[in-house]
């Protein structure tokens, strides 16, 4: 839908050039809504090519959350799964905000109609081990659990029987994987995965 790169091998995407930090408003083609009037939308959103270090933020172009979807690293490529409000339904567009210049790519995966069981929130910090210091797992691979409580948190209603997450890995001391799950018998899968050492970060968009 969106390439800032030349837009090469792709039929619908706005060639912008590298975007430069800040605010950024993304429009949608209403022909790829199949006549949905969205209150939200489902996306893949790639940021490349980063001349500095830093996150992106993807939100429904009102206040800013204090949160990120994503963080980069110079020359690096970084994905995640994205739910975002709109503007409005008859304006299905979004703003990304980027705290340095970088190429992003936005796929469009699905829209959310009003009306639905889906309610966008603002999003809002559940958990971070930094806090704590304490980090979760062992080098001995055998792995740990943390427990986050969703519903009730966060603009969440207490009834809810899922909810979309953005799980971020880092300051990762051996290879592993990271799955999040509802407590109980853990699959065998991983949401995360290829997790490396030397500091690095897997952010990771699930719903669950």
């Amino acid at each position: 839908m969106h390439d800032t790169r030349t837009g090469l091998g792709s039929l619908r995407t706005q060639d912008i050039g590298i975007a430069s930090e800040g605010v950024h408003r993304m429009s949608i083609d209403t022909a790829l809504l199949a006549g949905v009037r969205p209150v939200a939308l489902a996306l893949n959103v790639t940021v490349t090519d980063a001349e500095a270090s830093g996150y992106a933020t993807v939100f429904g172009c009102g206040e800013r959350p204090e949160t990120s979807n994503l963080n980069f690293a110079p020359g690096s490529a970084v994905a995640n799964a994205v739910v975002t409000p709109v503007i409005s339904p008859d304006d299905p567009g979004f703003c990304v905000h980027l705290s340095a210049p970088a190429h992003v790519l936005v796929d469009l995966v699905g829209a959310f109609p009003g009306g639905g069981d889906f309610t966008p929130v603002r999003p809002t910090r559940l958990t971070d081990t930094r806090s704590s210091g304490n980090r979760i797992g062992t080098s001995a691979g055998d792995g740990a659990d943390l427990m986050v409580a969703v519903a009730g948190h966060g603009g969440v209603e207490p009834g809810a029987s899922s909810a979309i997450l953005n799980v971020t890995v880092t300051d990762v001391r051996s290879e592993g994987f990271a799955t999040v799950h509802p407590c109980g018998a853990r699959p065998n899968a991983s949401n995360c995965v290829s997790l490396e050492p030397r500091g690095s970060r897997m952010t990771c968009g699930r719903s669950r």
